[in-house]
């Protein structure tokens, strides 16, 4: 702008900013053991837990079931699995040890 048409006050002064640049750092150790529990947790034992629950509600509704077969649909490949009445016992007990396992070593990261 020419300085005769330049009025004093009407032109702002420059801003400053501030800007912020995300920056990422790799995982400590207990992150990393956090982040396995907590795949582990929802792998394993939450999809046990949710399978349960539909055993459960099934046999309060029908008592008489026999199987529900789960058919994939995102990979064939893979074959069908089958909720039956009664839980694979050795399977529920393995899930139990691996949730207090879990539970011990979040136990052991808090207090040190």
């Amino acid at each position: 702008m020419p300085d005769d048409v330049l009025v004093e006050g009407l032109t702002e002064a420059p801003r400053r900013t501030t800007v912020t640049v995300a920056a990422t750092r790799p995982f400590t150790s207990q992150e990393k053991l956090c982040v396995l529990l907590d795949a582990l947790e929802r792998a394993v034992v939450a999809t046990h837990d949710m399978e349960s629950a539909v055993i459960r509600s099934i046999s309060e509704a029908a008592a008489d079931w026999a199987s529900i077969q789960l058919v994939r649909t995102d990979e064939a490949t893979r074959g069908p699995i089958y909720l039956l009445p009664h839980p694979d016992e050795k399977r529920t007990a393995s899930v139990s040890r691996l949730r207090r396992l879990i539970e011990s070593l979040r136990e052991e990261m808090r207090h040190g």
